[in-house]
């Protein structure tokens, strides 16, 4: 029974976060083999989270490299914006 205002609190956290569509991110590439960025979060993001817009389809890109990206869909994907 003590867990219900926890509860409540949680379940109405996670609304309110669902209600913001898109955020602004940076990060860091950190594998540009396999296409891996560290978000400012400590998050890392595989190239199946980030979409990628075609003027980026064959740039290669650089370890250490900085990136704005827009978190989409709750943060189940990220558009990659360009290097910072």
């Amino acid at each position: 029974m003590n867990d219900i205002p926890a509860l409540i609190k949680d379940i109405a956290k996670a609304a309110i976060e669902q209600e913001k569509p898109v955020a602004v991110v940076t990060g860091r590439i950190i594998d540009n083999v396999n296409f891996k960025i560290e978000t400012e979060q400590k998050m890392i993001l595989n190239k199946d989270f980030i979409i990628f817009p075609q003027r980026y389809a064959n740039k290669s890109w650089k370890e250490n490299d900085s990136v704005i990206l827009l978190r989409c869909d709750g943060g189940q994907k990220y558009l990659l914006l360009d290097l910072i």
